[in-house]
């Protein structure tokens, strides 16, 4: 097992950038786990925690079995502190409905409600009435375009639609990538952990969907009702475009 010392290595001999917080949480909880005594950590220096993984390759079976069980007690806290509370939390985004778009227009136009249905309009036109993973077409808005242009009506990338078959059309919503409740927890909700856990893979993010922001496009997705069920437990994943920022891959 190498992965302490890899990790040592490859962020030994600067000083840590505020992006490495996880990684100064993840060794310093190994550390404390496998010490009888905490990690002294003094600001963001842990040179303390990484001299003390220097000589891991010289360590005895022992030795290397305590850490290995320390990585996956840590694996365990984050899986139950962050994984399965978020997969839990991600209930579906509510969808925009007439009963709803009745309330928006005899109440405040700023409810969750009225955002979210923004939010569904802005993801659309974004996507190009498409669902980001499956490409079917939006059913709603090509039969507007039928009823306007008729067998003319195009796609937004001008492609007839005529020439789509049946299946490849299909009613599309709004999926939020971290959920909606978020913006809701208290000081004494496990939800916490969630945030504090999740600014530490990406620090800043919590600005970025605090309040009414969680309902921007750069939190959603336009995906096919299938999809979007996927989506929630997992069953999707997004990485980061390699040279693109604002691209992400779907797989």
């Amino acid at each position: 097992m190498t992965m302490p010392l890899s990790f040592s290595h490859l962020i030994r001999g600067y000083k840590l950038h505020p992006k490495d917080t996880f990684l100064t949480f993840f060794f310093s909880s190994i550390y404390e786990n496998l010490c009888s005594q905490p990690a002294d950590l003094i600001d963001s220096d842990i040179t303390i925690v990484l001299t003390f993984f220097d000589n891991f390759t010289s360590w005895s079976p022992d030795e290397k079995n305590k850490a290995k069980s320390a990585i996956e007690e840590f694996a365990d806290y984050i899986i139950e502190n962050f994984l399965l509370p978020l997969r839990a939390s991600s209930v579906k985004t509510p969808q925009p409905t007439p009963a709803s778009l009745s309330a928006i227009q005899t109440s405040t136009p700023s409810g969750t409600p009225y955002r979210v249905s923004i939010l569904r309009k802005s993801c659309l036109v974004r996507d190009r009435y498409r669902c980001v993973i499956s490409r079917k077409f939006d059913k709603s808005e090509a039969r507007k375009r039928f009823e306007q242009y008729g067998e003319d009506c195009k796609d937004d990338e001008g492609i007839e639609l005529k020439n789509e078959s049946s299946d490849r059309f299909q009613f599309l919503e709004v999926a939020h990538i971290l959920p909606h409740c978020l913006t809701t927890v208290s000081s004494g909700d496990a939800d916490l952990n969630v945030l504090r856990i999740l600014d530490m893979f990406d620090p800043g993010v919590i600005h970025l969907i605090d309040g009414p922001k969680i309902d921007s496009p750069i939190n959603a997705l336009t995906l096919t009702l299938d999809y979007h069920r996927m989506f929630e437990p997992y069953g999707i994943i997004l990485y980061a475009h390699t040279s693109i920022t604002s691209i992400l891959r779907v797989s």
